[in-house]
C-alpha cells in the first residue's frame, strides 16, 4: 500500500496525490514535529520554525512561497541533502525514486496553494541564509568546521530560541492565515 494517514485523518496516496489530500493543518502539524538535521542537534528545532524564519525574512510578495518552501516534507519527511545526493548517485540519470515522488507531491502542493516552481532565487537564497544561521546558532559548525567550510562568509540572522512543537504549529498556521487572508 502506498497510502499514509495524515494527522487530520486524510488518506494520502504517494503514487496518486490530489489537492484534496493536502491540508494546511496536516502540513503545519507534521513540519512542527519534524526535526531539522535529521535530529542530530542538541534540541528539537522544527522544519516549521525554519520555514517561518525563511518567510519572515522575505519581502511580503514572497512570504507564502517562503513559508511553504518545504511543505512537501510534511509528506515525504525532511531527507538530508547528502542522503538525496547519495540516492541520486546510484541512478544512471541522477534522479532517485525519491526525487520523482517528491516532485509529484510538491506539484500538488503548488497547485493547492497557487504557488510557482521553481522556487524564486530570493527564497532559495534565504533558505541558505537560514541554514548558515542554524549551523552557527545551534553549535553545529563548531563540532566539525571542515564539513561546513562552504558556509563561511554567508550573512546570517540571529536565532536564539527553539520553539516547542505546539508553538511552531500554532505560529505556522497563524502566519499562513495572515498571508492568505491578505491576498
Amino acid at each position: 500500500m502506498t497510502i499514509i494517514q495524515t494527522y487530520s485523518g486524510k488518506a494520502f496516496d504517494f503514487i496518486n496525490p490530489t489537492i484534496d489530500m493536502v491540508c494546511i493543518e496536516d502540513i503545519a502539524h507534521s513540519l512542527s514535529m519534524l526535526c531539522r538535521y535529521t535530529g542530530h542537534i542538541e534540541h528539537h528545532y522544527s522544519v516549521a520554525q525554519h520555514s517561518i524564519l525563511v518567510c519572515d525574512n522575505l519581502p511580503r510578495e514572497l512570504q507564502l512561497e517562503g513559508l511553504l518552501h518545504d511543505a512537501v516534507e510534511a509528506y515525504v519527511q525532511d531527507v538530508s541533502e547528502p542522503l538525496k545526493m547519495a540516492m541520486r548517485k546510484e541512478r544512471p540519470l541522477g534522479f532517485s525514486d525519491y526525487d520523482v515522488l517528491e516532485k509529484r507531491i510538491d506539484a500538488v502542493i503548488v497547485e493547492k496553494f497557487g504557488l510557482t516552481r521553481p522556487l524564486s532565487p530570493s527564497v532559495k537564497r534565504m533558505d541558505r541564509v537560514l541554514l548558515a544561521s542554524e549551523i552557527h546558532a545551534f553549535n553545529i559548525y563548531a563540532k566539525n568546521p571542515a564539513l561546513w567550510k562552504t558556509w563561511e562568509g554567508i550573512n546570517t540572522i540571529h536565532i536564539d530560541t527553539y520553539w516547542d512543537d505546539w508553538e511552531a504549529e500554532e505560529f505556522f498556521l497563524d502566519r499562513f492565515e495572515t498571508l492568505t487572508n491578505s491576498i
